[in-house]
């Protein structure tokens, strides 16, 4: 990564100039801020309020099955609330229908769905990163990596964490959970991302 030697704040790949406050002056080693960096990005809604997800970052969310991952992630659009815009969700479990019946159920407005084939979904899951609008700050949304299997699943994450830092969007990366109660698959998964969240029942 590089760091605006002003600031402090993350530059994106190909970028020219900090865009949080104009500077040209980089490192990829320290750095002595002389002001203090703004997060750029829309804050996130209830539940994700108090949760720091700047530009560029990627959070690894799992659970168990049908302990709400894809509800609570859907609550991250909020267009009209704290202007939080999910600019894309990549579906590898469900159909387009389920998803749209999801977001209507909540009461959000859908962002674009892509739906991968199961049989060969990283092809897809590349695609659909490109056909989305690069909007710093919007979200991109995997649900769920364990259906593109064990290297398939890390080269995916490896894809949307590249495609965060070099547009400055944020990432969600669904997986579900072994017996043992971690990631399913590569332990990349749960190490690789910025932040790593997992959901829990009360009992």
């Amino acid at each position: 990564r590089r760091y605006c030697t002003r600031c402090a704040s993350v530059v994106r790949q190909g970028g020219d100039s900090c865009a949080v406050c104009g500077s040209v002056e980089f490192s990829s080693g320290w750095v002595q801020p002389k002001m203090s960096s703004r997060q750029k990005a829309p804050p996130l809604p209830f539940p994700w309020a108090q949760l720091y997800l700047p530009e560029g970052t990627t959070i690894s969310l799992t659970s168990k099955w049908g302990m709400g991952k894809s509800s609570a992630t859907a609550a991250m659009h909020d267009p009209d609330g704290t202007g939080a815009v999910i600019a894309g969700w990549i579906t590898a479990e469900q159909d387009p229908g389920p998803v749209f019946d999801m977001f209507q159920r909540l009461g959000k407005p859908c962002p674009p769905i892509f739906a991968v084939d199961p049989g060969n979904p990283l092809p897809d899951g590349r695609q659909a990163l490109k056909a989305m609008v690069a909007r710093a700050g919007s979200i991109v949304v995997v649900d769920s990596l364990t259906p593109f299997g064990l290297k398939e699943a890390v080269d995916m994450m490896n894809t949307v964490m590249g495609d965060c830092l070099r547009t400055g969007r944020r990432g969600v990366l669904i997986a579900q959970q072994n017996k043992a109660e971690e990631i399913a698959g590569s332990a990349a998964l749960q190490f690789a991302p910025d932040v790593v969240g997992k959901i829990t029942a009360d009992s």
